[in-house]
């Protein structure tokens, strides 16, 4: 009965873990493709879709300008452009981790931080 018992709880744990890495996956996916089309989509849009865009995927526009300068060439070739691509995207997953990170604190900050007392009158 024991052995049953800390078997189950094992399972639970390794539950927890691919729970925590599947939601930090749609995350990823939600913030990161929502970027991509606000960046597509600030071609022909108001100037406020880029900014929306610089600030849910800023790694990969800034690899990009990085590569532009380290280079000198206003367009880079493939090897480059996909090179750009895969060290922003890597930069997207570590901004992504400390954006969830964050919003962790942020909730267990607000789950210590008591609400309001109510102060009863004593007439």
């Amino acid at each position: 009965m024991a052995q049953s018992s800390v078997r189950n709880s094992s399972v639970q744990r390794k539950a927890g873990s691919v729970g925590r890495v599947v939601i930090f996956l749609m995350v990823f996916a939600i913030i990161t493709f929502t970027g991509f089309f606000f960046a597509a989509a600030a071609e022909h849009g108001p100037d406020w879709y880029a900014y929306v865009s610089y600030v849910l995927i800023p790694p990969i526009p800034a690899v990009y300008a990085l590569f532009q300068k380290v280079f000198h060439q206003h367009y880079l070739t493939d090897t480059q452009n996909n090179l750009a691509l895969l060290l922003g995207l890597l930069g997207q997953v570590v901004y992504c981790c400390v954006l969830m990170g964050l919003a962790r604190r942020l909730f267990a900050r607000l789950r210590r931080t008591p609400g309001p007392v109510m102060q009863e009158d004593g007439k």
